[in-house]
């Protein structure tokens, strides 16, 4: 039996961060929907257009799609695109194409990005970006 102090061991990382496992957490998504669609309605008024990019955190881009948990992994990938598509708010998930890079070096660090993953990134943004214009 857990006793009220004892600290819960976590099976992902994130979970144990405040700057990360926010992402993870069912309460913290009305707010985000609240805020993305006054984003988009203030850009509209300007006669600009938002779209979103998502870019996983390098850990979760060594999941294996098979995975019982990789739902829950991705889930703030699933959150965003939900949001963004109840909005019509173009969304691209850089999730499959790190994936695919997943062998190079994409991050410096798992968080931030390597001048690789910069490039790569730049090119599907770019191509992303006159598709949606």
């Amino acid at each position: 039996m857990k006793k009220n102090n004892e600290v819960k061991e976590s099976k992902y990382w994130w979970e144990e961060t405040i700057d990360f496992n926010t992402a993870w957490k069912d309460n913290t998504w009305p707010e985000f929907d609240k805020q993305i669609r006054e984003m988009n309605k203030l850009l509209k008024k300007q006669s600009a257009k938002l779209i979103v990019v998502i870019f996983p955190i390098g850990s979760q881009i060594n999941y294996d799609s098979e995975a019982p948990d990789f739902d829950y992994i991705v889930k703030p990938q699933g959150k965003v695109t939900y949001y963004c598509n109840k909005h019509n708010i173009p969304v691209l998930d850089l999730f499959t194409y790190f994936q695919e890079h997943n062998n190079l070096s994409l991050y410096e660090d798992g968080l931030h990005l390597s001048s690789y993953g910069h490039s790569l990134s730049g090119e599907i943004i770019e191509e992303f970006i006159l598709e949606n214009l």
